[in-house]
């Protein structure tokens, strides 16, 4: 089964990276406490995602349950980005990198 990390990006626009949109309170991303919302997502397991659809950021994102993922975030445009490894925990369908709105 396939694993995902209870997030919601937005679409970021033209040029502009997507950012996180939503966490799941207790998701790999909220727990830890490193991701805020409005961060923009930069690259996925080293992987530049800001050109990318959102169904192709989450086919990188989703793996088997207890995988790890690395995400590159930027907050804001003057602070330099970070990395963050998020453990994926639980089913796809529940924990999916969604698109906000839909």
């Amino acid at each position: 089964s396939r694993a995902g990390i209870l997030a919601t990006l937005a679409p970021g626009g033209t040029a502009r990276p997507h950012v996180i949109d939503s966490m799941v309170q207790g998701g790999p991303c909220h727990a830890s406490g490193r991701v805020e919302l409005g961060d923009a997502l930069l690259e996925v397991d080293g992987a530049d995602v800001r050109a990318s659809l959102l169904s192709e950021i989450q086919s990188k994102i989703a793996g088997p349950p207890g995988s790890t993922v690395r995400l590159l975030l930027q907050r804001g445009t003057m602070s330099p980005p970070f990395e963050v490894a998020l453990t994926s925990l639980c089913p796809l369908f529940a924990c999916s990198v969604t698109i906000a709105g839909s």
